[in-house]
C-alpha cells in the first residue's frame, strides 16, 4: 500500500500483502458469482475492477491508521459510507468524479483488533454502491 512502508509493517506487526492480478482472476470470479446467483449489483462491480491490492495487519496501528487518513486527504478520497458488518467496522472510501469513482480504498477493523486494507482501483457509479447496500 502507498501510504505505509515496509519497514513500519515489519517493526509492528505480522502482516500479508497481496497484488492480485485482476485480469487473471476476475473471469473465474464474475463465472463463479453467476453460478450462485450472486446480486447483479456485486456482479457489476465486479466487472469494474482493474487492480486490487490487499494488506493485513494482526494488530492495529494508530500510526499507520494516521498515515492512512492523511493519504486520503492527499488524494482527494472521501468517505463515502462506514458501515458495521457483524462487529466489523467497515470505511469504504472513493476518489469520485460526478457520478463515476475511479477508486475505492476499504479499511476493515475486526473486533479481534486486526486491520485490514484493500485498495480498489477500477470504474464504478455510486449507484452501484449504493444498490449493493440495499442487499
Amino acid at each position: 500500500m502507498d501510504f505505509v512502508t515496509k519497514e513500519q509493517l515489519v517493526s509492528n506487526s505480522d502482516f500479508v500483502a497481496v497484488n492480485m492480478p485482476t485480469f487473471m482472476v476476475k473471469p473465474f470470479l464474475i463465472k463463479s458469482l453467476k453460478k450462485d446467483n450472486e446480486s447483479k449489483e456485486v456482479i457489476a462491480l465486479m466487472k469494474g475492477i482493474k487492480k486490487v491490492k490487499v494488506l493485513t495487519l494482526s494488530t492495529s496501528n494508530e500510526i499507520i491508521q494516521k498515515q492512512f487518513e492523511n493519504y486520503k486527504l492527499e488524494h482527494h478520497i472521501d468517505e463515502l459510507m462506514v458501515v458495521n458488518s457483524e462487529g466489523n467496522i467497515v470505511s469504504i472510501n472513493g476518489r469520485q468524479d460526478t457520478e463515476k469513482i475511479d477508486r475505492l480504498l476499504l479499511a476493515v477493523k475486526s473486533s479481534e483488533n486486526e486491520t485490514v486494507y484493500i485498495d480498489v482501483k477500477g470504474n464504478f457509479k455510486m449507484n452501484d454502491l449504493a444498490g449493493l447496500l440495499q442487499k
